[in-house]
C-alpha cells in the first residue's frame, strides 16, 4: 500500500503497523471505493499515525464528498441551523468559540481556513468580529457566503496566499482540516504570510488516543490521512516557526477526541 501522509514529526521515525481495514467501517462515508484496503502505521517515537492505501481518494472526494457528507443545499442549511441551535453543553462549536475568545478582542480580524458550514465564523460574527473564510468545496462555499457575506474565498489556502489583494489577520484557525491534507506542513509553513505580527493560530486535529478505544472511531475514518499526538502537533508547528502557547487533549460534547 502507498503511503498517503507526509510529516517529519521526529528527527528519527520508525513506523509500526497499527490497524488494517479490509472493508468500510461502520459510520464512514461510502465513497464507492472498490477493493477497499487501507491501514494506519504509527510513529514509534511520537505516536503520530499515518494512512496507507492505493485507491485515489482525491478523485472520489471531488465527485462525492460534499454531496454524500453534507447533502444538497437544503440539507446543508438544516444541518447548519441544527448546529447553531445546540446549547453550550452539547455544542463542540460553542466551546471552541469560548476557547478562542481568550485570544481575541473586538478589533480582531479572523481567518478560518476550511470554514465548512461556517458555524465557527457565524458565532464569532455575532460577537462583532471581522470574519473571513477559505472554503474549497463549492457547495459549502455557497452556503457560507449566504450565511456570512462576501468575505468567503472559494479555493485552496495555497491559491489564497498567491492573491495580490489578500489580507493579514490577527487570528487564524484550522478546525479539523490538517488531518485531511497529505502534507500539512505545506500549509503551516506558509501561515505567516496571512498573519499580522503577534497573531495567534488555533488548530484542532483528531487525537491519536482515540485509537486505544476502537479502530472504528470517527477519528480513524478513511478521509483522515493523519491522526495526531500532542508531540507531533507541537513538533510540526515549532518546525514551521511558531511558539507554542497552549496545547490540550479534550473529549468534545459530541464525543470526539481532539487536540487543540
Amino acid at each position: 500500500m502507498k503511503r498517503q501522509a507526509i510529516l517529519k514529526c521526529c528527527n528519527q521515525r520508525n513506523l509500526i503497523n497499527s490497524f488494517t481495514y479490509n472493508k468500510k467501517p461502520p459510520g464512514e462515508t461510502d465513497f464507492g471505493i472498490k477493493k477497499y484496503r487501507r491501514m494506519y502505521k504509527r510513529c514509534k517515537y511520537c505516536d503520530h499515525m499515518f494512512s496507507f492505501f492505493n485507491f485515489n481518494l482525491k478523485n472520489l472526494y471531488l465527485k462525492k464528498y460534499s454531496t454524500d457528507a453534507y447533502g444538497d443545499s437544503r440539507t446543508i442549511y438544516r444541518n447548519f441551523k441544527k448546529i447553531i441551535s445546540l446549547s453550550p453543553k452539547k455544542s463542540d462549536n460553542k466551546n471552541r468559540v469560548k476557547r478562542c475568545s481568550r485570544y481575541l478582542n473586538k478589533k480582531s480580524k479572523i481567518l478560518d481556513i476550511g470554514c465548512g458550514l461556517g458555524v465557527f465564523l457565524y458565532e464569532l460574527k455575532k460577537k462583532g468580529h471581522k470574519t473571513y473564510g477559505i472554503e474549497p468545496d463549492f457547495n459549502l462555499f455557497n452556503h457560507s457566503k449566504k450565511m456570512l457575506g462576501n468575505n468567503i474565498f472559494n479555493g485552496s489556502f495555497q491559491s489564497y496566499i498567491n492573491k495580490k489583494d489578500k489580507f493579514s489577520f490577527d487570528f487564524v484557525s484550522l478546525n479539523k482540516v490538517l488531518e485531511h491534507v497529505t502534507d500539512p506542513k505545506k500549509i503551516t509553513n506558509h501561515l505567516s504570510r496571512v498573519m499580522k505580527k503577534g497573531a495567534y493560530i488555533y488548530i484542532e486535529v483528531p487525537d491519536v488516543i482515540s485509537s486505544k478505544i476502537s479502530k472504528n472511531r470517527e477519528e480513524l475514518m478513511v478521509e483522515h490521512l493523519h491522526v495526531f499526538s500532542k508531540i507531533s502537533l507541537a513538533n510540526m508547528m515549532m518546525q514551521s516557526g511558531f511558539n507554542l502557547v497552549e496545547i490540550n487533549q479534550i473529549i468534545e460534547p459530541s464525543g470526539k477526541f481532539t487536540i487543540y
